[in-house]
């Protein structure tokens, strides 16, 4: 019995295996754009004029010259940026989610890589550069 027992231990810590996976935290989680460091110039600009403020699209309602903001322009989307209320720039996009309009163009309509690009501009304070 006291064999049995030694070779029951034996067998249980031999079959035990520790294995390690390394996570470079260097790379974002989500590969699909770097959303380490997120500026207006560098990501933002290209996702307002594709989706909010394409000049010469029906559905532009944010382009130069519009009543309701050029969001292609830092200076006029960080007043919208600033409204923290649920009508303000975050409010439409992630509590509302009625930015853009669903009767956009589906080239507008902003993807999940879209999304987390904003979401960092904006926990990341809005940077310009």
């Amino acid at each position: 019995m006291k064999k049995l027992l030694i070779l029951g231990t034996v067998l249980y810590f031999s079959a035990c295996t520790k294995e390690v996976i390394e996570v470079s935290e260097s790379e974002p989680s989500n590969m699909c754009a770097d959303t380490i460091t997120v500026t207006f110039n560098n990501q933002v600009a290209e996702i307002m004029q594709r989706s909010c403020g394409k000049a010469g699209s029906a559905f532009s309602c944010h382009q130069v010259g519009s009543p309701l903001g050029d969001f292609n322009n830092y200076n006029v989307i960080t007043v919208y940026v600033e409204d923290t209320s649920v009508f303000g720039f975050e409010g439409h996009i992630f509590t509302l989610q009625d930015m853009p309009p669903s009767y956009s163009d589906p080239s507008q309509i902003l993807s999940d890589c879209d999304l987390q690009v904003l979401k960092t501009w904006l926990d990341n304070g809005a940077v310009k550069n």
